[in-house]
């Protein structure tokens, strides 16, 4: 992320991204094989999103954002939930020096903002033997087919220089991550997609955008409000009951490091 985000931004992130479906979660610790002794490495961890919930899963989790307002807001949400497990970073990820070795390594939603030579190489090394590194995903609301959602991208590219076409494309695309795995020599890479429903209020998409790095309020600037106003009339006519509906798809993309000898 850039250094521009805000706290405004970092709690409109923690409040309005859909979390990862728990059937996803549970997936992942399967196929990547962790046990409760074991420790969590989370890169660009954000307010917490994987970490959090995560947590209970492991005896220690490691929560890294170069976004100082991001840990603030994750330290926030961990003191609310009663959760005391994590250590939490300001840091560059690829200047990490771990103490220890991880069996999971997990990147939510940023995989795209990386060198992947450099933080796979890296993250490869930060492994106990047999341990797995997992790129996580989401296809937003921006790449939904729903036509509230062709609505929303309209909006924005009447506000921004955001291409529609744009915002509809995924930002992480599975087999350029699998690519990226087995070049960095991990074995057993492999793809797996989720999907859950979502129910959003059009407060609720409104808070989604302004976590974003091109609807953020102070982005928007004198903009904002009216921004606000002609999204909020837009939506409103598709709105059952208050409610937009979409199924949102979720994924990840796994790659193990070889065992012992």
């Amino acid at each position: 992320m850039s250094s521009a985000v805000t706290r405004d931004m970092a709690h409109c992130y923690r409040l309005h991204r859909p979390p990862f479906p728990q059937a996803l979660l549970d997936d992942l610790l399967t196929r990547a094989r962790t046990a409760p002794e074991d420790s969590l490495l989370d890169l660009a961890c954000g307010p917490g999103r994987i970490a959090l919930a995560l947590a209970p899963r492991f005896v220690s989790v490691t929560a890294i954002d170069l976004e100082p307002e991001m840990i603030a807001e994750g330290k926030r949400a961990a003191a609310e939930r009663g959760i005391a497990n994590v250590t939490w970073h300001v840091a560059r990820a690829e200047d990490f020096a771990p103490r220890g070795k991880y069996q999971l390594v997990t990147i939510g939603d940023a995989f795209h903002r990386f060198d992947p030579a450099n933080v796979l190489g890296k993250a490869k090394s930060w492994l106990a033997p047999g341990g797995a590194v997992a790129i996580l995903r989401t296809l937003d609301t921006l790449s939904g087919t729903e036509a509230w959602h062709h609505a929303v991208r309209d909006i924005i590219a009447n506000y921004t220089d955001k291409d529609p076409a744009k915002l509809a494309a995924p930002t992480i695309v599975p087999d350029d991550v699998e690519r990226a795995l087995d070049a960095h020599g991990f074995h057993d890479v492999a793809s797996f997609t989720f999907t859950a429903p979502c129910d959003w209020s059009v407060v609720s998409v409104l808070g989604n955008l302004a976590s974003t790095s091109f609807c953020a309020t102070h982005i928007l600037d004198r903009r904002a409000e009216a921004f606000a106003a002609e999204a909020t009339g837009a939506l409103a006519p598709f709105a059952e009951n208050g409610v937009l509906r979409e199924t949102l798809s979720f994924g990840y993309t796994i790659g193990v490091t070889p065992p012992s000898p």
